[in-house]
């Protein structure tokens, strides 16, 4: 998969079935040491302004057609 495929999709926490938004812009954090991805960024837009979200890589659960589902204590 790659990062582009993300775009659009729904995030939800399946710990509270809160949607946290739509996939627009994102980063990715890397370790350092092994290059492997550690954690993605999501930025929400809201009407209070832009939030970021950091859900670390472990927390992603599934990536549907639709949704992306995370494990995130919120």
């Amino acid at each position: 998969m790659k990062l582009r495929d993300l775009s659009g999709k729904k995030l939800i926490n399946i710990k509270t079935g809160r949607v946290l938004g739509t996939v627009r812009d994102t980063d990715l954090v890397f370790e350092t040491n092994t290059g492997s991805i550690e954690s993605i960024i999501f930025q929400q837009k809201g009407l209070k302004g832009e939030k970021y979200i950091v859900i670390p890589v472990g927390a992603i659960k599934q990536v549907g057609t639709r949704v992306i589902l995370v494990d995130l204590n919120e």
